[in-house]
């Protein structure tokens, strides 16, 4: 998404009627898998019981939505990759 539908969605500026909804279609593809990858990776705290397993699944499914989310809040990095897999979701304290 460029720059000038996302100000002109924000209020900023003109916007043709015809082009917002393809606007706001293609800024919710964008955000919603990191969105979700996110909230998959601070599950841990509310579902304790879950196995290693399905925690491996979930961790598995975070890092298909978007890599970059996971890697930044597990710490991660590319250089990394090499050291095996990194957990997606957030530890428990």
């Amino acid at each position: 998404m460029t720059i000038a539908p996302a100000y002109a969605l924000s209020g900023g500026g003109e916007l043709h009627p015809d082009a917002h909804s393809p606007a706001v279609t293609n800024l919710l593809h964008n955000v919603t898998p990191g969105i979700v990858a996110f909230a998959l990776h601070h599950l841990r705290p509310l579902l304790p019981d879950l196995t290693d397993e399905q925690w491996t699944r979930i961790d598995a499914a975070a890092i298909a939505l978007d890599l970059r989310v996971c890697e930044d809040l597990s710490g991660a990095s590319i250089v990394e990759e090499t050291a095996g897999p990194q957990l997606a979701h957030a530890p428990v304290d």
